[in-house]
């Protein structure tokens, strides 16, 4: 049976170590962007509820004080005119 030199095989043992390092981290990487992309998921799920709920929340502030803009800092509100 024939074979290469040891250092040939050296060579070509080092080498196939670093694809598989690379593939290793390239899963991992893979795996780590799916997790975020699930959480951004979750996280814009969550931020169009709130944004609904504030509109809602919206709506009865117009019910009862009509159009208003208010002061985020102390509660304090202020009319907004018709545009005509």
């Amino acid at each position: 049976m024939s074979k290469i030199t040891k250092e040939q095989l050296e060579e070509l043992k080092e080498s196939q170590g670093k694809i598989n390092q690379v593939v290793n981290t390239v899963g991992v990487l893979t795996i780590q962007k799916i997790n975020i992309d699930n959480q951004k998921d979750a996280q814009l799920e969550e931020l169009k509820k709130l944004e609904e709920s504030q509109l809602e929340l919206r709506k009865e502030l117009e019910e009862q004080y009509g159009k208003i803009s208010v002061n985020l800092e102390d509660g304090s509100y202020e009319e907004i005119p018709d545009k005509e």
